[in-house]
Protein backbone atom coordinates (compact mmCIF):
# COMPACT_ATOMS: atom_id res chain seq x y z
CA UNK A 1 0.00 0.00 0.00
CA UNK A 2 1.16 3.50 -0.70
CA UNK A 3 0.94 6.67 1.33
CA UNK A 4 -2.59 7.40 0.14
CA UNK A 5 -3.83 5.76 3.29
CA UNK A 6 -3.97 8.42 5.98
CA UNK A 7 -4.98 6.21 8.85
CA UNK A 8 -5.93 2.60 9.27
CA UNK A 9 -6.57 0.98 12.60
CA UNK A 10 -5.27 -2.57 12.51
CA UNK A 11 -7.02 -3.54 15.71
CA UNK A 12 -10.02 -1.88 17.27
CA UNK A 13 -11.46 -2.30 20.71
CA UNK A 14 -15.13 -3.00 21.24
CA UNK A 15 -17.21 0.10 21.67
CA UNK A 16 -20.78 1.26 21.31
CA UNK A 17 -21.04 2.18 17.65
CA UNK A 18 -24.81 2.49 17.42
CA UNK A 19 -24.42 6.21 16.72
CA UNK A 20 -23.34 5.55 13.12
CA UNK A 21 -26.52 3.59 12.46
CA UNK A 22 -28.64 6.35 13.98
CA UNK A 23 -27.39 8.84 11.37
CA UNK A 24 -29.00 9.75 8.07
CA UNK A 25 -28.34 12.18 5.25
CA UNK A 26 -30.68 13.73 2.71
CA UNK A 27 -30.97 12.48 -0.83
CA UNK A 28 -31.58 14.67 -3.89
CA UNK A 29 -35.22 13.52 -4.08
CA UNK A 30 -35.87 14.78 -0.52
CA UNK A 31 -35.86 11.36 1.13
CA UNK A 32 -33.37 10.31 3.79
CA UNK A 33 -30.61 7.74 3.38
CA UNK A 34 -30.42 6.00 6.77
CA UNK A 35 -27.09 4.50 7.73
CA UNK A 36 -29.03 1.70 9.49
CA UNK A 37 -29.70 0.39 5.96
CA UNK A 38 -26.05 -0.70 5.87
CA UNK A 39 -25.88 -2.52 9.22
CA UNK A 40 -23.76 -5.65 8.84
CA UNK A 41 -21.85 -4.32 5.81
CA UNK A 42 -18.73 -2.26 5.31
CA UNK A 43 -19.45 1.27 4.13
CA UNK A 44 -17.31 3.80 2.31
CA UNK A 45 -18.46 7.40 2.61
CA UNK A 46 -16.88 9.11 -0.40
CA UNK A 47 -16.72 12.88 -0.70
CA UNK A 48 -16.43 14.65 -4.03
CA UNK A 49 -16.51 18.23 -5.24
CA UNK A 50 -20.13 19.14 -5.99
CA UNK A 51 -19.38 21.61 -8.80
CA UNK A 52 -16.38 19.90 -10.34
CA UNK A 53 -16.74 16.16 -9.71
CA UNK A 54 -13.80 13.94 -10.57
CA UNK A 55 -15.56 11.54 -12.93
CA UNK A 56 -12.57 9.19 -13.12
CA UNK A 57 -12.50 8.88 -9.32
CA UNK A 58 -16.26 8.25 -9.21
CA UNK A 59 -15.94 5.58 -11.91
CA UNK A 60 -13.07 3.97 -10.01
CA UNK A 61 -15.20 3.90 -6.84
CA UNK A 62 -18.00 2.33 -8.85
CA UNK A 63 -15.63 -0.41 -10.02
CA UNK A 64 -14.87 -1.13 -6.35
CA UNK A 65 -18.60 -1.25 -5.56
CA UNK A 66 -19.24 -3.66 -8.44
CA UNK A 67 -16.26 -5.87 -7.59
CA UNK A 68 -17.31 -6.30 -3.96
CA UNK A 69 -21.06 -6.17 -3.54
CA UNK A 70 -20.75 -6.67 0.23
CA UNK A 71 -19.40 -3.11 0.46
CA UNK A 72 -21.68 -0.11 0.14
CA UNK A 73 -20.42 3.23 -1.14
CA UNK A 74 -22.27 6.46 -0.45
CA UNK A 75 -21.21 9.42 -2.59
CA UNK A 76 -21.49 12.82 -0.93
CA UNK A 77 -21.17 15.91 -3.15
CA UNK A 78 -19.43 18.50 -0.98
CA UNK A 79 -20.11 22.22 -1.36
CA UNK A 80 -17.10 23.14 0.82
CA UNK A 81 -14.57 23.21 -2.01
CA UNK A 82 -15.98 25.16 -4.97
CA UNK A 83 -19.65 25.61 -4.12
CA UNK A 84 -23.05 24.11 -4.76
CA UNK A 85 -24.34 22.26 -7.80
CA UNK A 86 -27.91 21.48 -8.70
CA UNK A 87 -29.37 18.10 -7.82
CA UNK A 88 -30.48 17.81 -11.44
CA UNK A 89 -26.92 18.22 -12.75
CA UNK A 90 -25.60 15.69 -10.25
CA UNK A 91 -28.37 13.21 -11.06
CA UNK A 92 -27.64 13.57 -14.78
CA UNK A 93 -23.93 12.94 -14.20
CA UNK A 94 -24.74 9.95 -11.95
CA UNK A 95 -26.92 8.48 -14.69
CA UNK A 96 -24.46 9.23 -17.52
CA UNK A 97 -21.69 7.42 -15.62
CA UNK A 98 -24.11 4.55 -14.81
CA UNK A 99 -22.95 4.55 -11.19
CA UNK A 100 -24.22 1.76 -8.96
CA UNK A 101 -23.88 3.65 -5.67
CA UNK A 102 -26.17 6.43 -4.45
CA UNK A 103 -25.43 10.13 -4.14
CA UNK A 104 -26.72 12.23 -1.30
CA UNK A 105 -27.83 15.83 -1.49
CA UNK A 106 -25.08 18.44 -1.68
CA UNK A 107 -23.69 18.84 1.83
CA UNK A 108 -21.27 20.87 3.89
CA UNK A 109 -18.75 18.34 5.15
CA UNK A 110 -15.84 20.23 6.74
CA UNK A 111 -15.59 21.49 10.29
CA UNK A 112 -15.19 25.03 8.93
CA UNK A 113 -18.90 24.93 8.11
CA UNK A 114 -19.58 24.96 11.87
CA UNK A 115 -23.13 24.34 12.98
CA UNK A 116 -24.26 23.56 9.43
CA UNK A 117 -21.78 20.71 8.95
CA UNK A 118 -23.76 17.64 7.96
CA UNK A 119 -24.42 15.44 11.04
CA UNK A 120 -22.88 12.39 9.35
CA UNK A 121 -19.64 14.33 8.91
CA UNK A 122 -19.70 15.64 12.45
CA UNK A 123 -19.60 11.98 13.48
CA UNK A 124 -16.96 11.03 10.88
CA UNK A 125 -14.60 13.91 11.74
CA UNK A 126 -14.89 14.13 15.54
CA UNK A 127 -13.12 11.62 17.77
CA UNK A 128 -15.49 12.35 20.65
CA UNK A 129 -18.33 11.01 18.50
CA UNK A 130 -16.69 8.23 16.44
CA UNK A 131 -14.21 7.21 19.18
CA UNK A 132 -11.33 6.64 16.73
CA UNK A 133 -10.32 9.57 14.53
CA UNK A 134 -10.19 13.34 14.76
CA UNK A 135 -9.66 14.08 11.08
CA UNK A 136 -11.48 16.70 9.02
CA UNK A 137 -12.24 16.37 5.32
CA UNK A 138 -9.11 17.79 3.71
CA UNK A 139 -10.03 17.50 0.04
CA UNK A 140 -12.63 16.07 -2.30
CA UNK A 141 -12.18 12.34 -2.80
CA UNK A 142 -11.50 11.59 0.84
CA UNK A 143 -13.05 8.28 1.93
CA UNK A 144 -14.17 7.17 5.37
CA UNK A 145 -14.31 3.40 5.96
CA UNK A 146 -16.84 2.00 8.41
CA UNK A 147 -16.84 -1.66 9.49
CA UNK A 148 -19.74 -4.09 9.53
CA UNK A 149 -20.37 -3.08 13.14
CA UNK A 150 -20.42 0.66 12.52
CA UNK A 151 -16.84 1.38 13.59
CA UNK A 152 -14.91 4.06 11.73
CA UNK A 153 -11.63 2.28 11.05
CA UNK A 154 -9.94 4.00 8.13
CA UNK A 155 -9.59 7.20 6.16
CA UNK A 156 -8.15 7.24 2.66
CA UNK A 157 -7.21 10.14 0.42
CA UNK A 158 -8.45 10.80 -3.10
CA UNK A 159 -5.25 9.24 -4.45
CA UNK A 160 -6.13 5.79 -3.12
CA UNK A 161 -6.03 3.14 -5.82
CA UNK A 162 -8.48 0.24 -6.04
CA UNK A 163 -5.70 -1.96 -4.59
CA UNK A 164 -5.38 0.41 -1.62
CA UNK A 165 -9.13 0.38 -1.08
CA UNK A 166 -9.41 -3.41 -1.30
CA UNK A 167 -6.42 -3.74 1.01
CA UNK A 168 -8.10 -1.52 3.59
CA UNK A 169 -11.44 -3.29 3.18
CA UNK A 170 -9.83 -6.69 3.65
CA UNK A 171 -8.00 -5.84 6.86
CA UNK A 172 -8.78 -8.09 9.78
CA UNK A 173 -10.44 -5.81 12.30
CA UNK A 174 -10.68 -6.89 15.90
CA UNK A 175 -14.01 -5.39 16.87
Amino acid sequence: MNLSIIYLLWALYSSDTSNFYALSIGRPDGSQLNMSTFAGHKVIVLTFDATNPDKAMLSMADSVQKADTSVFIVGVPAADFTGYSSDTALSSMHDSLALSFPFTKVALVTRASGNVQEALFKWLTDVTLNQHFDRDVDAPGQMYLISERGVLYGILTKDATPADIFGALNQSINQ
